[in-house]
């Protein structure tokens, strides 16, 4: 595997693949909403995404073309939407940042877990007031930043050197 058919596996089979981690508040919302939660995951996912490869690149060089060859995948080719892109991606990048931090933070950080979740269903239409149904919702992002390690290790041996 080359370091831009890693770039687009990662691409294609996890940053594009926003039917996962629906939760059951989404099914029930229009068309709209619908679009802004694929919209919206694809960001946090490309970010995740991202975030690993970054700190991964400090023990395999190679890492550093695979991060240019999906941003070059993944950016808007208008220049009049790079900026605004760039920005949802560095705000969905400190949104990550924020969840990981304070999921480890004791009772306080399930408290702001909680609204981290709240605060991110919200932003695309859904007001979950259900706290197992925005824990889980939390947890499964927690989770995502296991599985992106474990997506990218499993590339990463399969790199031609």
């Amino acid at each position: 595997m080359t370091t831009a058919e890693m770039a687009e596996v990662l691409r294609q089979y996890y940053t594009d693949d926003t039917e996962r981690l629906r939760p059951e508040a989404v099914s029930r919302l229009n068309e709209a909403a619908t679009e802004r939660w694929s919209v919206k995951t694809r960001i946090f996912r490309l970010a995740l995404v991202l975030m690993t490869l970054r700190r991964e690149e400090e023990n395999d060089a190679r890492l550093g073309e695979v991060i240019l060859c999906l941003e070059k995948l993944s950016y808007p080719e208008a220049p009049s939407q790079s900026v605004p892109f760039a920005m949802s991606l560095g705000a969905a990048t400190r949104d990550i940042s924020r969840l990981v931090s304070t999921a480890y933070d004791g009772q306080q950080g399930t408290d702001k877990t909680l609204s981290w979740a709240r605060d991110w269903l919200a932003e695309i239409g859904v007001d979950e007031n259900n706290v197992i149904k925005a824990a889980t919702f939390a947890l499964s992002w927690l989770h995502e930043v296991s599985l992106v390690s474990d997506i990218i290790d499993e590339c990463r041996r399969k790199l031609v050197a």
